[in-house]
């Protein structure tokens, strides 16, 4: 599942050097929405303190985690049962201390 490309995971890594911010991308996997498919990390991005991971878990979430000195790990989980099927898929991340929001769907 973990296939990022290697120019996204740098964008990522010096987006999340900010203490706050949004980073968008396209996610094409045809493995992310199947339920016959056993989860796994899409990515893990240190930075600096920061660390950011989106996974799918085996329970069919798709969980981010935002970890930082100031912040503590926090996470944002979405059950994707709730989101129409695709193989390519819009996700939005955006963090600051006060917050995390995620925006997941379809890219049409």
């Amino acid at each position: 599942m973990n296939n990022i490309q290697p120019e996204l995971f740098r964008q990522i890594n010096e987006a999340i050097r900010l203490p706050e911010g949004t980073f968008a991308f396209k996610y094409n996997s045809p493995d992310l929405l199947d339920k016959n498919k056993k989860g796994g990390i899409i990515f893990e991005i240190p930075s600096g303190q920061h660390v950011f991971r989106l996974e799918r878990d085996n329970n069919f979430m798709l969980n981010i985690y935002h970890s930082s000195p100031g912040t503590a790990t926090r996470i944002a989980s979405l059950n994707l049962d709730q989101v129409k099927q695709a193989d390519e898929v819009q996700i939005v991340l955006t963090w600051s201390p006060q917050r995390n929001q995620s925006l997941f769907g379809p890219n049409d």
